[in-house]
């Protein structure tokens, strides 16, 4: 995914801007002739990024922002002179829900100037490659290394956490454990510095504090029972007023709900008697419809079995063995019906069927070679990204440190790649600090690749803007 379209109107110091960018865009003029403008059009446009606040040119009450993605992506962005930001992304014409939310989806942190790499201190570069290469450490090894489990995130680099242990962590327990040690002599000078002159501990040592602590203990303790006797007689008449009224209470209470229940007892007896009056009154009449019922069963059994006898008078015994027979044969063979039809559709599915079981074979011959396909594709984001065992991010086993300039340039655009997310477009400010050589090495790897590079190089002369294909 690529920039087919920018269009900037009234940001920063562009009046207006438009522009089909290609693959590599190289943006040449002086200082203050709209370069960085155009990154950072860009910028605000895809990230939301502020670089300076009063991004509204100057005498115009908004700014403009469009981007056009070669995948039908839109993005529409207007920001005011207060510095309020509005737009709304779009793709084939269906506005996209949390467009901000999208465009971090396919954008990267180092997408716009891996320049940025080259100025970065050591361990600043180190940490960024790092996030490339997962690594953690567990509870287990800290206790098996260190005797303990020291208050680290271990969700964070186990490079950072082994760094920070031994130069912040267990540095600063060793400075702190000087520090009290220190501390301790001091606190012994200032102690001996507040003994009396010539002071004999032995004079004082068989003087049995304990026994003068007691006396005073057991004098307070025999004062305040006296104090909270008193306060007994005091308040017992009202204490004892209280007890009285709450279990006056208490019995009031039962003595309901023992009325309450026992008069829901005496209604459910009234009921029950009722029911036995009922079923005495109804049980007469039942034993009689069932005497009726009985006879009038009896009766009609006699006169089936007069009707039964009247027929054996009247008719013959039949051929059973041979209708059972014949019978037999019928049902087995309209048993085959089912199997003839079905026989008739399989004849003339076969062809499909053999058809559908050759592309079949395929699909799983396919999807058994595409894991080793798949697999085969998979490489670390960064050739030649290592750790030595000094602790170092290496790159093709050399530390960042001993690398060649020109190395560290493929690196910063290796770098930018691996982390461009889904848009392939990399800014790249600042291009004029390079030297022609290196210029042409950061050309020619750039050449190589598919994604696509806005690039910024102060010159002397006014705004130049040229997008091509490749290098030239």
């Amino acid at each position: 995914m690529k920039i087919s379209r920018l269009e900037i109107h009234d940001a920063l110091g562009i009046t207006e801007f438009e522009l089909s960018p290609e693959k590599i865009t190289l943006i040449q003029g002086k200082n203050e002739s709209g370069k960085t403008s155009i990154l950072e059009g860009i910028e605000r446009a895809l990230y939301r990024k502020d670089r300076r606040v009063d991004f509204v040119r100057k005498g115009e009450k908004e700014a403009t922002l469009y981007v056009g993605l070669d995948d039908g992506t839109k993005i529409d962005k207007k920001v005011t002179a207060d510095g309020d930001t509005r737009g709304k992304v779009t793709k084939e014409g269906v506005a996209i829900p949390k467009p901000e939310t999208y465009l971090r989806s396919i954008t990267g942190e180092y997408a716009f100037n891996p320049i940025d790499f080259l100025e970065k201190t050591g361990k600043e570069q180190a940490q960024i490659l790092l996030s490339l290469i997962p690594m953690r450490i567990t509870r287990e090894d800290l206790e098996k290394w260190t005797g303990e489990v020291p208050p680290v995130n271990l969700e964070d680099h186990a490079i950072m956490v082994l760094e920070y242990l031994a130069e912040k962590y267990f540095y600063d327990k060793r400075t702190t454990a000087n520090a009290e040690l220190k501390d301790v002599k001091n606190q012994i000078e200032s102690l001996r510095a507040q003994l009396p002159d010539n002071y004999n501990p032995e004079e004082w040592k068989d003087i049995e504090l304990y026994e003068l602590h007691e006396k005073v203990r057991s004098a307070e303790e025999h004062n305040g029972k006296i104090i909270d006797a008193k306060l007994f007689v005091e308040e017992f008449n009202e204490k004892q007023k209280e007890v009285i009224r709450k279990y006056d209470l208490e019995k009031m209470h039962r003595l309901a709900q023992d009325e309450t229940r026992l008069t829901e007892i005496q209604e459910e007896i009234d009921r029950l008697n009722l029911e036995i009056s009922s079923i005495k009154g109804k049980q007469a009449e039942a034993i009689d419809n069932i005497e009726k019922e009985r006879k009038a069963i009896l009766d009609n059994l006699d006169n089936i079995l007069n009707d039964k006898k009247e027929f054996l008078a009247s008719v013959k015994t039949m051929p059973v063995d041979e209708l059972k027979t014949e019978a037999k044969k019928a049902e087995e063979m309209k048993g085959y019906l089912n199997l003839a039809e079905n026989l008739k559709k399989l004849e003339k599915d076969e062809t499909g069927k053999e058809d559908e079981a050759k592309r079949l074979d395929k699909v799983v011959e396919l999807l058994r070679k595409k894991p080793a396909d798949l697999l085969s594709k998979v490489t670390m984001p960064i050739k030649g990204l290592g750790i030595n065992d000094q602790m170092q991010v290496t790159i093709d086993d050399l530390p960042i440190s001993n690398l060649s300039t020109s190395r560290q340039i493929t690196l910063a655009i290796e770098i930018a790649r691996v982390t461009s997310g889904e848009l392939k477009t990399i800014c790249i400010d600042r291009y004029e600090t390079l030297d022609t050589e290196h210029q042409k090495i950061f050309m020619d790897e750039i050449s190589k690749d598919d994604f696509q590079y806005f690039i910024t190089e102060v010159t002397s002369g006014p705004l130049k803007v040229t997008s091509m294909k490749g290098s030239q």
